[in-house]
């Protein structure tokens, strides 16, 4: 069939402001409305409402006997889709692809599509999820005998041999596969086994990926074709050689993700998602955990691309609520289609490893809960075998959810009948998800009392899963691996400060296999997540706090010192690295929980700040380091978890670490240095030339600086954007935790001396002129060149 994109033209109503615009797709709805600092709960939203929309499109269709087919990547929430007025679905969740054939509603002339959108205003989600058709659309049209989008399934059979099995629903169907343009094997039929001779597999460390071509026979002609990427790879584990990719052990370097872009809102690409996952795979990690919702499809084929596993994830709650107007209500009618179209869109991507059915449900263990999760199994398991099932827990949740309650011996339907059990369950409820935002338990023994109590909750589960996930349970494994040592674990999500101790009992247990650290990039919502205070200050999580800013990648993508120091616990990194804190707290110690390590940045240019005290965080694999300040030194001291801190106050000028080792030689030295007195913008865009396809965009990087561009980190600058020609301004924002700021203004102030503009084609080719400038610096321009799209469009 005949993949067209459908995302230019679309027309968008906003019912709150009663205003109409043009768009094209994708499109977040919520990220340029205003934040509201009194919104109740707004820190997990990050201070935005939810909303209603109508997103409408007309396009002509002239050709007629024809198979169409609507596809649409992701629709936040509550949507309904109508084609010429007549609704032929809806959906609540807003994290799976819908396609749809259309042809039967369709006439000769002008056609409509139409979808709604109702985000709840308040409490509809535990982050920032946006509203609208936030992911991209595609029309598929064909002849009646086609071969229908994503039907074509590949697996791996084996390695070595490379044999692979392809099925296509429909008769009549040859295969091809290709390495770049060469064939290299062929097949047929509705169900073919074909081995691929000195296959190239795939892994992280190795993503080659082919291209399998189908392609329909009639009368000895190709009627329709379909094409797929994959990997060749296999998978297995036990508790006794780990986990092996290709036969050989593989130990998961992960870490939590969200679905927003940062200053883009939830708007995604094939671009976006490309750039995300070479970052992430540039900081060291080697696979990600979709937290808590199904990948999208784009960020699928950006992580076989690089090389990065994936733990795709169903739900973040099930039928017990974790916010008033989540999906919980919903998820009883949803949640076969939402796994059985998790698992359809995954099924070709060799980067999904394994999927979890839940985050932190708190009714894992009761009868309910255990019918519910053996239903998800049984579907996860008759569409896709070849992939471990698991979920996420938070053990405090399952176990305090099971306190004083019957729920593990009388199903809780039954059980509610009862008005006063109804009573009942409210308020013990509420006192269980209370506890549970504490997500630690505070006692490491694992007393027979923790044991019995662990095995009420997930026994009847965990015997059926194909692995044990726990959330911050690192402490646990050993005793856990006792009770039960057949069992595979994951930690499924971890304190980021842990890392090598949970690195550690990676490589000494290969019953443990993988860790993924709470989080691995800032997000929006979850506000102040890491609970960041200085000395006896509250924890404050209110506006204008707008990010988590637990990541090791910040909100524009950049690293911070944490990462090259979990790349030196991994093995793949050797050095020295240094930061200092911004000298405006009075030397006062940063105090976080155990998602964040440092506020300290890597400057140490600091205009207005002489005399101010400070700390330098020193990162090293050196034993022992020592610290000078303009060649006084600060004294040498021996890395603890590859880190060291020095007191001092702040100077402008040169400020240098020596990575020693044991008899005291040096090994490493690195520098950070103030920055001149001249000020200019160092703008870097990653792209010369967009499509002209309306949704294609170039990264901006911004940078303060001086003459030999050394970044001012304080005090901050105020950018202007000026962006005119075939394209438009798509974002332009820091990585600020704190700002009121708006992503969609033309101007937005730096977070230690940096910011990122994003810019976004039109449909017509032609020239983007962009100008940026900064008071007390030179400006910057230069202009981009908008070609004509390779893909089609209505």
């Amino acid at each position: 069939m005949k993949k067209i994109d459908f995302g230019r033209n679309w027309r968008l109503s906003d019912h709150q402001t009663q205003t109409e615009k043009d768009i094209h797709l994708p499109y977040d709805a919520t990220i340029g409305t205003q934040r509201d600092p009194d919104i109740r709960i707004g820190y997990l939203c990050a201070f935005y409402h939810g909303g209603k929309y109508e997103y409408e499109k007309r396009f002509s269709f002239s050709e007629g006997g024809e198979a169409v087919y609507l596809e649409f990547e992701g629709i936040y929430r509550n949507s309904e889709i109508y084609v010429n007025g007549k609704k032929i679905d809806s959906l609540v969740n807003g994290y799976i692809p819908v396609c749809l054939c259309i042809d039967e509603y369709l006439h000769a002339g002008e056609n409509t599509v139409k979808v709604t959108i109702d985000t709840p205003y308040n409490d509809h989600s535990r982050w920032y999820a946006g509203s609208g058709i936030y992911r991209d659309a595609f029309l598929y049209v064909g002849n009646v005998r086609h071969i229908p989008p994503h039907s074509v399934k590949v697996r791996t059979l084996s390695h070595d041999p490379a044999v692979i099995e392809v099925f296509c629903p429909v008769e009549g169907v040859r295969y091809r596969v290709l390495d770049g343009e060469r064939e290299v094997a062929e097949g047929e039929g509705t169900c073919a086994r074909i081995a691929v001779p000195d296959a190239k597999l795939w892994s992280d460390e190795t993503p080659n990926l082919y291209t399998l071509r189908a392609e329909l026979m009639e009368d000895g002609k190709v009627v329709d074709t379909d094409e797929v990427r994959f990997g060749i790879r296999t998978l297995a584990w036990n508790s006794v050689e780990g986990f092996l990719v290709n036969g050989r052990r593989t130990l998961l370097r992960g870490g939590c993700i969200h679905c927003d872009n940062g200053v883009l809102g939830t708007v995604t690409t094939r671009k976006t998602e490309l750039r995300r996952a070479k970052k992430i795979k540039a900081a060291g990690f080697n696979a990600i955990r979709s937290a808590h919702h199904p990948m999208s499809p784009a960020l699928l084929e950006a992580c076989d691309e690089v090389g990065l596993f994936v733990m795709d994830e169903g739900f973040d709650m099930w039928y017990r609520m974790k916010n008033r107007n989540d999906f919980s209500r919903s998820f009883a009618a949803e949640y076969p289609r939402i796994l059985r179209a998790m698992a359809e869109k995954d099924y070709n991507h060799p980067s999904v490893v394994m999927y979890s059915i839940g985050n932190e449900i708190p009714e894992i263990g009761s009868l309910k809960g255990i019918r519910y999760g053996k239903d998800m199994i049984r579907i996860l398991k008759e569409l896709d075998g070849t992939r471990p099932v698991l979920m996420c827990p938070s053990m405090r949740l399952a176990q305090d959810f099971l306190f004083g309650m019957p729920y593990d011996k009388v199903d809780e339907d039954e059980y509610l009948k009862d008005p006063e059990h109804q009573k009942e369950d409210f308020e013990h409820y509420i006192k269980v998800w209370t506890r549970g935002l504490v997500n630690l338990l505070d006692v490491f023994e694992y007393t027979d009392e923790r044991k019995a109590q662990d095995e009420r909750a997930t026994k009847e589960l965990y015997d059926l899963l194909d692995m044990a996930g726990y959330n911050y349970y690192g402490e646990y494994y050993e005793a856990l691996h006792e009770v039960h040592p057949e069992r595979v674990i994951v930690g499924t999500e971890t304190e980021g400060n842990k890392l090598s101790y949970h690195f550690r009992k990676m490589r000494e247990h290969p019953y443990v296999i993988g860790d993924f650290v709470w989080t691995l990039q800032d997000h929006l919502g979850e506000c102040n997540c890491c609970e960041l205070h200085y000395g006896e200050e509250k924890v404050e999580k209110n506006y204008p706090w707008v990010t988590n800013w637990c990541g090791k990648l910040d909100l524009i993508g950049d690293e911070n010192i944490t990462a090259h120091r979990y790349r030196m616990v991994w093995g793949l990194e050797k050095g020295i690295v240094l930061a200092a804190q911004p000298p405006v707290h009075d030397g006062v110690e940063a105090k976080f929980n155990n998602d964040r390590e440092t506020d300290a940045v890597m400057s140490w240019s600091f205009d207005g700040c002489e005399g101010n005290k400070t700390y330098i965080d020193v990162v090293s694999d050196a034993p022992l380091v020592e610290v000078f300040v303009n060649g006084t030194s600060l004294g040498r001291k021996r890395t603890e978890d590859y880190s060291a801190r020095y007191f001092c106050r702040y100077q402008r000028g040169e400020v240098t670490a020596a990575g020693c080792d044991e008899d005291g030689r040096e090994l490493y030295l690195s520098s950070l240095k103030s920055a001149g007195e001249e000020t200019r913008l160092d703008v870097r865009p990653e792209r010369e030339v967009l499509y002209a396809n309306g949704r294609d965009l170039c990264f901006i990087p911004i940078a303060v600086t001086d003459a030999a561009g050394i970044v001012k980190a304080y005090p901050e600058h105020t950018i202007r954007v000026c962006v005119t020609g075939a394209g438009s301004l798509a974002a332009l924002g820091s990585a600020a935790f704190k700002t009121a700021e708006s992503y969609v203004d033309d101007t937005h102030t730096t977070f230690m001396g940096k910011c990122l503009a994003v810019v976004r084609s039109g449909t017509e080719a032609g020239e983007i002129v962009v100008c940026v400038s900064c008071d007390g610096a030179e400006g910057a321009a230069f202009s981009i060149r908008v070609v004509p799209s390779e893909e089609d469009a209505v």
